[in-house]
């Protein structure tokens, strides 16, 4: 009834997604952007819809149980001769000891580590992981050992 009814109106079920764009397509853009930029760390504040293409191959592969992108042989053979990045990190990723840095660096100047998210959006992202991270172990990604730990505390 429902199909059907669908169907009476001309209902396409092939629609794609809005940015759906073939993989060979996919490929020339990244073509592109490593000529202009000379690197593939495409971020979402450059080209939203590339990095998310990204994303999509990088969980794909790490977890291809868990994503709906099935990647191919040939399609990882495409994006490793370009030199993709399988393990790219965010742009703002930063080492634990240079975070640890920064907390210096701001108690240093606040007199306090209650960081916001206005003043040190990045930093104070930091903080909320490590937070959350000791907080509740289980149901974070962040991994904090006991030398960790120390240094925060």
């Amino acid at each position: 009834d429902r199909i059907a009814s669908l169907d009476a109106l001309g209902f396409d079920w092939s629609h794609k997604e809005r940015n759906y764009m073939p993989f060979e397509d996919r490929i020339d853009q990244l073509k592109a952007y490593k000529q202009k930029h000379g690197h593939l760390n495409v971020t979402r504040n450059e080209e939203k819809s590339l990095a998310a293409f990204c994303h999509r191959m990088r969980t794909g592969r790490r977890n291809p149980e868990k994503s709906n992108t099935k990647l191919t042989d040939d399609r990882i053979a495409s994006l490793d001769a370009l030199g993709f990045d399988w393990s790219h990190k965010e742009r703002n990723y930063m080492p634990f000891e240079d975070r640890i840095d920064q907390l210096k660096a701001y108690k240093q100047k606040h007199g306090h580590l209650n960081v916001t998210r206005n003043e040190e959006k990045s930093l104070a992202a930091f903080c909320h992981r490590m937070r959350t991270g000791r907080r509740n172990p289980e149901k974070s990604n962040t991994k904090l050992t006991d030398d960790r730990i120390a240094s925060l505390d």
